[in-house]
């Protein structure tokens, strides 16, 4: 089967994608995978030498791009297309060269690129939650292609140093500065560590300006070595979302709980289909203190790995290629 594999406009792949957000390494997993085991072209942006037999690192405007792209790639050598940019000039195309295609889509592309009315079925790389709310927003079926995590060969051993991590964007709606008042009156040790860039920026400064570089403490974006060390030696990693927040914090639960590290969170958004056996679901931060943290059952690799996300898309691939859509 010979496959053609769409990435989105954003993704930063590198050697050992150190820098990578977490569906941007999700991306990259699957790609890797969809290579080893299909015959796969990929079209991607630069700094992706990491991938063979790719096409073009060029997408130019949208219009170009429709352009450029569409008279470059021989579209009848491919029986199916994965599309991971949904953006309109790939949608265009796929529609022109009557192109079967699996679309997965963005957790964070609210207002979605693809024009309506869709026909094809969308994938998304989130939750139950996010699908349904793709769904409702486009009118189609959308199914649910889980997340894995890969640790690599020689991932950091448990160490647990007693502190509290926080990872992740730091933005309002994540609660981060309530965990630090929480944090600051129980006398707990708290890590902040994650993306400080492109949000509020006036938000960011509060957050650092609460951190006394001794209990609470920030480390704003890391890498992925430094993130699996920080995730090894916490005592448990704190999702404190105000919001039903439907992103893709799974990555990090994933993460987290091949390293044998629990995870808390509060009663709202998708995360609550990740931190299962692996962690504790509170009503509020102030409950947390009391977890009997030596009541969780040891770690199910085979569940958090990637592995059922590349059983899943295989499937998927099957039906796309039978499905006369």
């Amino acid at each position: 089967m010979r496959l053609l594999v769409i990435s989105y406009p954003d993704i930063q792949v590198h050697d050992k994608y150190d820098h990578a957000q977490p569906l941007n390494q999700q991306v990259f997993w699957l790609t890797k995978y969809l290579q080893e085991k299909h015959d796969t072209a990929i079209i991607c942006m630069d700094g992706s030498s990491e991938f063979k037999d790719m096409i073009t690192s060029h997408f130019g405007d949208e219009k170009a791009a429709f352009k450029e792209i569409g008279e470059m790639v021989k579209w009848e050598e491919y029986d199916l297309i994965i599309d991971f940019s949904s953006q309109k000039w790939s949608y265009k195309i796929a529609r022109e060269k009557k192109m079967k295609t699996l679309y997965v889509m963005h957790p964070l592309y609210h207002s979605y690129e693809l024009p309506p009315p869709l026909k094809h079925p969308c994938l998304t790389g989130m939750s139950n939650a996010h699908a349904m709310k793709v769904s409702m927003d486009l009118g189609v079926p959308v199914k649910v292609l889980p997340f894995g995590y890969e640790v690599g060969e020689n991932p950091p051993k448990r160490d647990d140093k007693g502190y509290l991590l926080y990872f992740g964007r730091i933005v309002r709606e994540k609660g981060v500065h309530e965990l630090i008042d929480l944090c600051r009156r129980k006398r707990y040790e708290l890590l902040i560590a994650g993306e400080d860039r492109s949000v509020e920026q006036g938000y960011v400064q509060r957050v650092m300006e609460s951190c006394d570089g001794e209990m609470i403490r920030y480390f704003g974006a890391v890498d992925e070595p430094t993130k699996l060390r920080l995730l090894a030696e916490s005592h448990a990693l704190v999702i404190p979302y105000l919001t039903d927040y439907d992103a893709y914090v799974c990555s990090t639960v994933k993460a987290a709980s091949l390293l044998s590290v629990p995870s808390i969170c509060i009663n709202k958004g998708a995360v609550l289909e990740y931190v299962v056996a692996n962690g504790f679901h509170v009503e509020n931060l102030e409950t947390f203190h009391s977890l009997d943290y030596d009541t969780l059952p040891p770690c199910d690799y085979a569940s958090v790995a990637c592995k059922p996300s590349y059983e899943k898309l295989e499937q998927l691939i099957a039906e796309a290629v039978v499905n006369p859509w």
